[in-house]
């Protein structure tokens, strides 16, 4: 499910790594901006880091910030870069098994779009169904009780789904058209899948575009992993320049209609027998 505007919006890598999910490497221009960008960045947490030095690692937070700043690509604006490489920087470096995990992270999936409590990857349907089927089907899981999946799809174009495959099949996973974007939100804790969130509409003559309202269970709702996963694209689409970001929604969806304006979003207002 790797769109253009996918690839867009996800961290760069140089031409030597391979991204699993087929984003494209750096061209050679790009791969040297990277490098300049590494440099400058490494530099600059060496004289100013954000926090305590690990302990027998030294240049774990100057390579933490590097990788994060120069990941943010050269389209995105300089105050951008700074401040979602200090937020990595501070996550990554918590203590020596951060560390450990994101090195090993960087290396295995170096384009995901991570934040302090998620991290995002482009939706694969191998990979996320079976788990998205599970959380979103009403079924009890782990510590959590058994539930009516209207909950989740009541107002969402098609759903609750019987069967994995019919799930597969739907538009989660089967986007109609290109300038749509779909990504799996993933726990830095645990590494499990949480939802999905998805980007429509894309205009880039105008500028804007659609952010929809996250899949999760009802026990994610309104928590910090749903709020960050929804900021983390829309701090990234302000830094590349985008005017105007949309959200639409149910007028009788009031958990929605909340989230919307917990993330910030205007009412401009009601249209009648368009959803």
């Amino acid at each position: 499910l790797t769109t253009p505007l996918t690839s867009m919006l996800l961290n760069v890598t140089l031409a030597k790594q391979t991204d699993p999910d087929g984003v494209p490497p750096l061209s050679k221009p790009e791969a040297q901006q990277y490098e300049d960008h590494y440099k400058l960045a490494f530099r600059a947490c060496q004289e100013n880091a954000g926090g305590a030095t690990l302990p027998g690692r030294f240049d774990a937070r100057p390579e933490a910030y590097a990788r994060a700043y120069a990941g943010c690509g050269s389209h995105t604006e300089t105050s951008y870069r700074r401040s979602y490489a200090r937020l990595y920087e501070a996550t990554a470096c918590a203590t020596h098994q951060t560390d450990d995990q994101f090195v090993k992270l960087y290396k295995e999936r170096p384009c995901d779009l991570i934040g302090r409590f998620v991290r995002l990857q482009p939706l694969n349907v191998d990979r996320h169904c079976p788990r998205l089927f599970e959380l979103t089907s009403g079924q009890p899981l782990v510590n959590h009780k058994s539930y009516e999946p209207n909950q989740v799809w009541g107002f969402l174009p098609e759903g609750p789904f019987a069967t994995p495959q019919a799930l597969a099949e739907s538009y989660v996973f089967q986007p109609k058209s290109s300038n749509q974007a779909a990504f799996a939100i993933m726990t830095n804790v645990t590494n499990e899948l949480v939802g999905v969130v998805q980007l429509t509409h894309d205009d880039p003559t105008n500028l804007s575009i659609q952010l929809e309202a996250p899949i999760v269970q009802p026990q994610t709702i309104g928590t910090a992993m749903e709020l960050e996963a929804c900021f983390l694209l829309l701090d990234r689409l302000f830094a590349l320049g985008y005017r105007r970001l949309q959200f639409t929604t149910d007028a009788q969806d009031a958990v929605t209609r909340k989230l919307a304006n917990r993330l910030g979003f205007t009412l401009e207002g009601v249209l009648y027998k368009h959803i």
